[in-house]
């Protein structure tokens, strides 16, 4: 990555109680890791990296792909829309990536025998790749599960 690009993975978090995050690497600095508790923080951050761009730094977002499944639920569809709407609205250059590429990156594809049928098992645990986490960026603060988000979002920036 050259010094001038920055790297940003967002989770857009579906509640409270699974806060999303965003995670930014500038450079070979150490990533900056936060988890977003309202839209404001968000604006707020998204401004800071237009100012980035507008200095003439590169700047690429990864959001989290988002698609409306039965198990999804409304706040984490509303909070996919409000990033790539936020993100696109200034200018910022936007990848999308699906949970099971970031995830299947840090944790190997486990295959499942199943009354006769051999599947792919797309749920990695949090817990697993929190470790994995913690193992490679050992200085964030990653404890608790209900930080998953902060985690995904080092994956996802990575």
């Amino acid at each position: 990555m050259l010094d001038n690009t920055i790297i940003v993975g967002v989770d857009p978090g579906s509640a409270r109680s699974d806060p999303g995050a965003y995670a930014l690497k500038m450079g070979s600095r150490e990533p900056e890791v936060v988890s977003w508790s309202d839209y404001f923080d968000a604006i707020e951050f998204i401004e800071r990296l237009r100012g980035y761009q507008l200095n003439g730094e590169k700047v690429i977002v990864f959001l989290e792909e988002i698609h409306s499944y039965r198990t999804n639920t409304d706040s984490l569809l509303k909070n996919y829309g409000f990033w790539e709407g936020i993100i696109l609205a200034h200018g910022l250059t936007l990848r999308t990536v699906p949970p099971t590429k970031w995830q299947h990156a840090v944790l190997p594809r486990k295959y499942v025998q199943k009354k006769g049928h051999k599947y792919v098992d797309d749920r990695p645990a949090k817990k697993k790749y929190m470790e994995a986490a913690r193992k490679k960026w050992p200085d964030q603060d990653l404890k608790p599960v209900k930080d998953s988000g902060r985690a995904a979002a080092l994956w996802i920036m990575e």
